[in-house]
């Protein structure tokens, strides 16, 4: 990967990575480049490199035996493994596990080992079970829970992710149609005020990036919550910009981040936003993470992807 030192970002990437790591980026091994920002003035541009399954296994055998990940593929459980490269952990002590469907019986022996490894698990258990009540769209599911993750400091998981699927789908007019509003209006029932908050941002980015819900997360920790999401999904020909900046339209210092996160895509445009997703922090600030898959020229140039 060429880095343009004039860049803001291609700077700070270069402070932020070793060299084969910047390497890895544009490689086969990385399923998401992440770019993540916010709405504090202070807070920069903050990075994360999300290793696909089979690198992600090795690094996990290599450095990192977890009672939990070893309990999910003992069972058959484990769906996926991404392993987490950040600014602040090179130790590959964050991971994303995707869950095979499981059973009623399984989900129930899942939480029990969750509710052994994780401290603080008992305390969110029943905010999850809750949320975990809305359909996926999968027959073969029988929880929308599709995502768990977690951040470890010494050994001890300090921060456990939840993330739900967004999948349902109704045929209306002999066509599929994605319920997003189902998604958006069971959230809003469940009376959760960061959630709330986030909607109305939601509902503006669907319909100014033309885009589709994916799933919702939650990060929590010994205290509280400390995140809360929406993902939206981009198809190939999304404005995404243009509907970010839209949608941030009061929101000065997030504007100005996406300007500098288009002008940097506009320099490497072998990257293509696929996902992003808008979220509010523990701090209260309104926080936004865009997902970045690799393209190549001719790619992009079938695709007509928008800058």
């Amino acid at each position: 990967m060429i880095l343009n030192k004039k860049n803001k970002i291609d700077k700070k990437i270069l402070k932020t990575f070793p060299k084969e790591v910047i390497e890895n980026i544009k490689s086969d091994v990385v399923d998401y480049f992440g770019v993540n920002i916010n709405s504090n003035a202070k807070d920069n541009f903050f990075f994360k490199i999300y290793y696909d399954y089979e690198l992600s296994m090795k690094k996990y055998e290599e450095y990192n035996s977890d009672p939990l990940i070893n309990y999910l593929i003992n069972q058959d459980m484990l769906g996926g493994l991404q392993t987490v490269y950040d600014d602040n952990n090179n130790e590959f002590a964050r991971c994303e596990i995707g869950l095979n469907c499981l059973t009623k019986a399984e989900y129930e022996n899942l939480f029990k080992i969750l509710s052994k490894n994780i401290s603080f698990f008992d305390k969110y258990k029943n905010e999850i079970l809750k949320i975990s009540k809305m359909k996926c769209g999968d027959p073969n599911r029988t929880s929308s829970l599709y995502f768990i993750g977690f951040k470890k400091q010494d050994s001890e998981i300090k921060t456990f992710k939840c993330h739900w699927f967004n999948e349902f789908i109704e045929i209306e007019k002999n066509k599929p149609v994605r319920k997003n509003s189902y998604y958006l209006n069971f959230l809003a029932k469940r009376n959760i005020p960061e959630f709330n908050e986030l909607i109305p941002y939601a509902k503006s980015a669907l319909k100014n990036c033309q885009g589709r819900l994916i799933m919702e997360g939650i990060d929590y920790n010994q205290k509280t919550s400390e995140k809360h999401k929406i993902y939206i999904g981009c198809y190939k020909k999304s404005p995404v910009y243009d509907g970010l900046i839209k949608t941030f339209q009061e929101h000065k210092e997030i504007i100005n981040k996406i300007n500098a996160i288009r002008e940097w895509n506009n320099i490497h445009t072998e990257f293509c936003c696929a996902i992003f997703a808008i979220g509010k922090d523990k701090k209260n600030n309104l926080t936004l993470n865009l997902y970045f898959e690799v393209f190549s020229i001719s790619d992009i140039r079938s695709i007509g992807y928008k800058l």
